[in-house]
């Protein structure tokens, strides 16, 4: 078949499909055994692998959230405390007589430490260092620190399996895992000059389903920070958040996201800490579709989802080797 022949087919492809297949290759060309796919459903930053027959991001791009990100893109994605490696969000590991500092993302040494067990009524003594009762976890930010529960300390690509962190399954670019389906599910596919993305489908998969409970990834950035909202030690409160997004002449790219939090049951407003806490989780989530591009099908999209914030217990002193 000539180059004629060629584009002749790819155009009849083209038209005739209505919301083109995910990893698909739409113009493969072959010369001296060796082929490549010059026309695919693959989003920005990968590329078509003929041998995988599935999308690939490019050298120099990392699978992240159905999206092929820089480093730099990726850890952000992460969030503080955490960076992105060959398996994903990694949590920043300090050494034994340091712990993380989550507002700066930054190992402190002990006497830091210190400062902040005096700061939150806990002495700790000789031999001994700031820590949690079972079941919870130390979470420090700046000057202060919580026990929180285990389950709202995964990362945003992890989801709690009930007993701990998992990472959630991979899923191709264009596409990503939806906890309250319990599988990949796409939102992108390729339009004549750019991918559409469903927007609606991305908001639902990415916070949680409208009127249910919210995503983990988007939960668990917040909820670890119970001070944030008022909590108070071995209590708790559940806040429910109003997510929008907009997308200015169905362009992703300029696409911003608004989130609006309120106590489920009680009148009192979000303190101005906590609503910045929500606003950044709904943005780290948001920045890699706003990277990757492409069309919005839809000029908005909402969901009204609710997470728990756990304030498990006060921190306590526990032995500095051996745990608690």
């Amino acid at each position: 078949m000539g180059k004629q022949g060629i584009i002749v087919t790819l155009a009849l492809l083209l038209a005739g499909t209505a919301g083109c297949p995910k990893n698909t290759c739409f113009l493969e060309v072959c010369s001296n055994g060796v082929c490549r796919c010059h026309v695919s459903s693959c989003v920005d930053g990968a590329e078509y692998d003929t041998t995988q027959k599935r999308c690939q991001c490019i050298v120099g791009r990392l699978p992240v959230a159905g999206q092929c990100l820089i480093q730099a893109a990726a850890d952000a994605y992460c969030g503080t405390g955490f960076r992105h490696g060959p398996t994903g969000c990694l949590r920043i590991t300090c050494a034994a007589d340091a712990e993380l500092d989550e507002a700066t993302g930054a190992c402190i040494p002990r006497e830091k430490v210190s400062e902040v067990a005096g700061n939150v009524g806990v002495e700790v003594g000789e031999g001994e260092k700031l820590g949690c009762p079972p079941g919870s976890e130390l979470v420090i930010e700046g000057n202060t620190a919580a026990c929180v529960p285990l389950d709202q300390t995964c990362a945003p690509d992890e989801n709690w399996d009930g007993q701990a962190c998992r990472k959630l399954s991979p899923c191709p670019t264009g596409s990503h895992w939806d906890p309250a389906q319990h599988r990949c599910v796409q939102f992108a596919t390729t339009g004549d000059d750019a991918a559409v993305v469903d927007v609606n489908q991305w908001a639902l998969s990415s916070y949680g389903p409208n009127g249910g409970q919210g995503s983990a990834p988007f939960c668990s950035q917040f909820a670890r920070k119970p001070w944030r909202f008022g909590v108070p030690e071995g209590q708790s409160t559940l806040v429910q958040i109003a997510v929008q997004l907009s997308f200015p002449d169905s362009n992703v790219t300029a696409g911003t996201v608004m989130a609006s939090p309120s106590y489920v049951g009680v009148p009192t407003p979000v303190p101005p800490k906590g609503v910045e806490a929500i606003q950044s989780a709904a943005e780290s989530l948001f920045a890699p579709l706003r990277q990757g591009g492409g069309r919005a099908n839809a000029t908005q999209a909402t969901t009204t989802v609710r997470c728990a914030i756990v304030n498990a217990a006060k921190p306590v002193a526990v032995p500095a080797t051996g745990g608690f």
